[in-house]
């Protein structure tokens, strides 16, 4: 038998909470869409499968759109695992003047298949949808204007650096991915001794750098209960006595969609805070007894 269970509905004070923090978080970002100028739109391809204008650098979802074009940083400031910023810094080895082109794959993370807030030191296509990969350019600044690394940079020469800054508010949830030493692991352990009190407490430590992964917890309710009478934490007549349990409550410090078949329950996160994990990040998904 297969089943799901919803748990761990949201109190007023955190839904309240949550739609301030969203509401905030909207109102820095433009009121226009981001990509505002028309610009070459490339075919979709998924994240490390595509290549590249045939510059150089490059980092997660940025390469070089072209051949003259050399990413030399991107400067990272994640806030959430659906809100961050980037700094990247373009130039060139040609001595002449060139025209840079930055390659953005709007699928790949931090992105997630979202459009960014903010775009500045760039001008990006219109009419491409989120998940593309689209190409950016640099600014014009008008005629007789000279150089400057956000406002007129569409023209560059070696010992030049264009900037362009990137953010995105709302970006999409990341994807689930098997556990690992560079995405995150998860240990189980007993609280509660009876049928009525007994709760799995399982620990998810965050490995990824620096984007968030989304997470899954499988959890066996059997090889559970083996584990802790291995390990001396109950008797065999409890783990018995235990066996039969269903786990029904649940909670991640928010909502979780939970698959129960059998004694194997897989559990992940269902809301923007809870869903994925960084580096240095734990959390907590605990299942209870009725």
């Amino acid at each position: 038998m297969t089943r799901r269970i919803r748990a761990g509905a949201w109190s007023g004070a955190a839904l309240l909470a949550i739609l301030l923090s969203l509401l905030l978080a909207r109102t820095v970002a433009p009121t226009e869409a981001a990509w505002v100028d028309a610009a070459v739109v490339s075919s979709s391809a998924s994240a490390g499968t595509w290549s590249s204008g045939g510059g150089e650098g490059g980092e997660g979802p940025f390469t070089p759109g072209n051949a003259d074009t050399v990413i030399t940083d991107v400067a990272w400031t994640i806030r959430s695992a659906t809100q961050f910023c980037a700094d990247v810094e373009i130039t060139t080895d040609s001595t002449d003047e060139v025209a840079w082109a930055m390659d953005v794959d709007t699928a790949a993370a931090p992105f997630n298949s979202s459009f960014p807030d903010e775009l500045q030191g760039a001008v990006g296509p219109g009419g491409a949808s989120p998940g593309d990969v689209v190409t950016v350019s640099g600014t014009d600044g008008g005629e007789g204007a000279p150089f400057d690394e956000m406002w007129n940079n569409a023209l560059i020469s070696a010992g030049q650096t264009a900037t362009v800054h990137v953010c995105d508010y709302a970006a999409g949830l990341p994807s689930v991915v098997d556990p690992g030493d560079d995405t995150y692991t998860y240990t189980t352990a007993l609280t509660g001794s009876s049928q009525y009190n007994v709760c799995a407490v399982t620990t998810v430590e965050g490995h990824s750098d620096p984007f968030y992964v989304g997470w899954e917890v499988v959890l066996d309710w059997s090889d559970t209960l083996d584990a802790q009478v291995a390990a001396g934490e109950i008797t065999q007549a409890q783990a018995d006595d235990l066996a039969s349990v269903d786990l029904t409550r649940w909670d991640a410090s928010g909502a979780v969609d939970v698959t129960q078949e059998g004694d194997v329950y897989t559990v992940h996160g269902a809301t923007a805070e809870n869903a994925a994990v960084v580096d240095g990040q734990s959390l907590t998904v605990k299942g209870c007894a009725s």
